[in-house]
């Protein structure tokens, strides 16, 4: 068995992260500003990371793990860096630390695999080159919010929301969005709110079939009883043999 390496709680921006979650942070933001500059020097290090499945179906498998990566809106990499940061956090102290690490990559390639699927019989997606990391922070902010629906966000640091209206603003914004930018730009939003929205629904199924065993369970068996009472007037001395 695989020991991973011990998480470590380290100040930042006036509170505690795990080391984990500043990991996939830097990574999110150094891969974006090396990429840019690389770029800028004739370097498509951005291109090769995009999630394209047309070049998936091509064997460059890396894509699937890339793509989230970058976020090329320099306001957009400051929000995403700080969404990953804060819901990452929260999500890591109630799941496990390396296991959102996980989940976080686990979701990536499953949404690439999702995009690429429908690439297959959606030409417009399958040339389409999907690169950041907003379908994974609409993802977070779902989690986030049913994981805790007790608890309230600033939404562009003014308005308070939290439990399902969270989810519904994701999920509206997200059609709102997509209305406006073209619905083939956003498949991986929307597949990422969907897997996501189904892993979480998973505990409720797994009750009902807990729920369900036990009812089967406790029926009283229709099968013959295997064991007698003994009779008083057996033999007192060998009362208590059956």
């Amino acid at each position: 068995m695989v020991k991973l390496p011990r998480v470590r709680m380290i100040p930042i921006l006036g509170t505690y992260l795990p080391n984990t979650v500043i990991g996939l942070v830097a990574t999110l933001f150094g891969a974006t500003v090396v990429g840019v500059l690389l770029a800028g020097a004739g370097v498509p290090m951005v291109a090769a990371a995009a999630l394209t499945p047309a070049r998936i179906l091509e064997g460059e498998a890396w894509r699937l793990f890339t793509w989230t990566f970058f976020e090329l809106n320099p306001l957009g990499l400051i929000f995403s860096c700080l969404m990953l940061a804060f819901l990452g956090r929260d999500l890591s102290t109630a799941w496990g630390y390396w296991r959102f690490v996980g989940l976080y990559l686990g979701l990536a390639a499953t949404v690439g695999v999702g995009t690429t699927l429908v690439g297959l019989a959606w030409p417009a997606v399958a040339r389409q080159a999907y690169l950041s990391a907003w379908p994974l922070g609409d993802a977070l902010l779902i989690a986030w919010a049913r994981q805790f629906p007790s608890r309230q966000i600033l939404m562009y640091f003014v308005l308070p929301i939290g439990g399902r209206n969270l989810v519904l603003l994701v999920i509206g914004g997200t059609l709102l969005f997509a209305l406006f930018g073209g619905v083939t730009a956003f498949v991986p939003h929307f597949l990422a709110i969907g897997i996501v929205s189904a892993y979480l629904s998973r505990s409720g199924f797994d009750l009902f079939w807990l729920r369900l065993r036990m009812a089967f369970t406790r029926r009283p068996s229709s099968s013959p009883a295997r064991f007698h009472v003994v009779p008083k007037q057996e033999d007192e001395q060998n009362r208590w043999l059956h």
